[in-house]
């Protein structure tokens, strides 16, 4: 007799088959969650899981509507040009030899990440903006696609971030908690990534750079004050959450308008941008509400099984060490980065590691489940980051080859493996020091 427990890993293997035949995310989830829903039950369980999960999710108007509105900022911010202001305003402020030149294009992209909230999108500008200055300045092509491609995945994980407001959702944790968990975390991945491409290109400069290359042009130091506006607005969407001013939702809201001013007074923002920005917005929120959708429905199937239970007690039963376990966890979402996206990784995987994590909260030092929510959150967005930057799917690899033009993805990936390896020592770090993403949580809660 085959038991729940394997009725849910047999419907687990399908949706990651399904997924790697490039069928939409939330379909997949969709159909294997109803389908295996009415197998443990009935057809008419399946229509009434569809009604009230769909309504409980979308008629939440306080955690969902978060997504579309900083969506729509992080789409008016690509069309204002605010990439470009900030990468000269870095650049400015950086000098202008041509190893800083790496240094401005890893800096900008996590400035730029933080107000955009998208690694694809912050990966698409950037890569228009920085590759030819890259190329011109004696950059080899592969070791230019893999800077632009390293710090386009900062995106995903420094506030405000979709996939953290996506995490939440799902584990449903507090928002404004994740954003400043992220914080520190955030900042550490600019700094080891700057470190480890000023080491690269001081012990093998051969392999950053061509020969006989001209030097960067200089920019006039005036040029640093492009970055004020840019920051200012991030400072303040930011300032807002954490002091109270305002909740996620306002502070989406009063982001968005801000950019949308600072377009409009830049006189970048043409009828044209802000018809296509809104376009953009509605088609992406669409796709994430229905990969929500179908989370939740498959979410609700494993629940009938059994399986995060019994993976739980499997674990107990075990008595297996927990950095064991999490070291399994962690090494399990890197693979499955090599052939998923993103948000297919928090919806689908997460919802199974997580009550393992809960389970062992204590033992990994933390004061509460809350904490090791928070944690285990920053730690599965860091990990998820090596997915956009690893082959075969990659999605940041694949668009910067394309915007790079003669760069193959296999030169992209050679680029932003140092990066890969910077990772590697952030998630280690992490991993031993929880306080480093506990820190300003904790701060806030006094």
């Amino acid at each position: 007799m085959i038991t729940p427990e394997f009725v849910g890993i047999i419907g687990f293997g399908i949706v990651l088959v399904l997924i790697a035949l490039r069928v939409p995310v939330g379909l997949a989830l969709l159909v294997v969650g109803s389908i295996g829903i009415a197998h443990q039950t009935h057809i008419n369980v399946v229509l009434a899981q569809w009604q009230n999960i769909a309504y409980g999710l979308f008629s939440n108007y306080t955690s969902l509507s978060v997504i579309p509105v900083f969506v729509l900022m992080g789409q008016f911010a690509v069309h204002t040009g605010l990439s470009a202001d900030l990468f000269r305003g870095v650049r400015a402020l950086f000098g202008n030899s041509r190893v800083s030149l790496g240094s401005t294009t890893l800096v900008a992209s996590g400035l730029f990440g933080a107000v955009c909230g998208s690694s694809l999108a912050t990966a698409a500008t950037m890569g228009r903006i920085a590759l030819p200055s890259l190329h011109s300045s004696g950059y080899a092509g592969g070791s230019a696609a893999g800077i632009v491609v390293a710090g386009g995945s900062l995106g995903i994980l420094i506030p405000p971030s979709i996939g953290l407001i996506v995490y939440g959702i799902i584990v449903e944790a507090n928002i404004v908690t994740l954003f400043a968990a992220a914080i520190i975390p955030g900042v550490m991945a600019v700094m080891f990534f700057v470190a480890g491409f000023l080491l690269l290109a001081w012990w093998r400069p051969h392999w950053v750079f061509v020969k006989d290359a001209p030097h960067v042009a200089p920019l006039a130091p005036r040029e640093v004050l492009h970055m004020v506006l840019p920051l200012g607005i991030f400072g303040l969407v930011l300032t807002g959450i954490f002091a109270g001013w305002f909740s996620p939702n306002n502070a989406a809201a009063v982001g968005t308008v801000l950019v949308l001013l600072y377009g409009l007074f830049r006189r970048r923002l043409t009828v044209r941008a802000i018809r296509d920005a809104l376009l953009e917005t509605a088609a992406l929120s669409a796709m994430i509400g229905f990969i929500l959708l179908g989370a939740t429905i498959f979410a609700a199937f494993l629940a009938h099984t059994g399986l995060a239970t019994s993976l739980v007690h499997w674990v107990e039963a075990g008595d297996y060490p927990p950095y064991l376990v999490l070291f399994v966890m962690l090494l399990g979402l890197i693979l499955a980065g090599c052939i998923m996206e993103s948000l297919s990784m928090i919806v689908l995987i997460v919802p199974v590691c997580w009550p393992i994590i809960a389970a062992h909260a204590g033992d990994f030092g933390l004061a509460s489940v809350d904490e090791a929510q928070i944690w285990f959150g920053i730690l599965a967005l860091v990990v998820i980051e090596l997915g956009l930057i690893t082959p075969p799917i990659g999605l940041n690899l694949f668009l910067v080859a394309r915007l790079a033009g003669n760069v193959s993805i296999a030169q992209c990936f050679r680029g932003a493996t140092p990066f890969l390896l910077t990772e590697l020592v952030r998630i280690t770090v992490l991993v031993l020091f929880p306080a480093l993403a506990l820190w300003l949580p904790r701060l806030l809660a006094h």
